[in-house]
């Protein structure tokens, strides 16, 4: 049996301050992946809070963290200027 997908769009958290940002985070489930789209400065600023570490988030860049218990870890951050073909076959 194929799990069914939740697919919750909440077009307020685009240019939400950092505040909505973490009360939206809180709703997610540990070991569930979540895609959370977002604008700057938000994007920068809850990364920031997630894990301590400033990382720049340029247009159409994607940051990968994992919710382990109640902390967040930082896996990897895709900026597009810093891809090549290569990593896509």
């Amino acid at each position: 049996d194929e799990e069914k997908v939740k697919i919750e769009i909440k077009p307020s958290i685009y240019h939400a301050p950092l505040e909505e940002l973490i009360i939206q985070l809180g709703h997610i489930e540990n070991n569930k992946t979540t895609m959370f789209l977002g604008h700057n400065p938000g994007s920068e600023l809850l990364i920031n809070y997630l894990i301590g570490e400033w990382h720049r988030m340029p247009t159409a860049s994607a940051a990968l963290l994992v919710k382990e218990n109640k902390s967040w870890k930082l896996e990897n951050i895709l900026r597009p200027k810093e891809l090549t073909s290569s990593q896509f076959r």
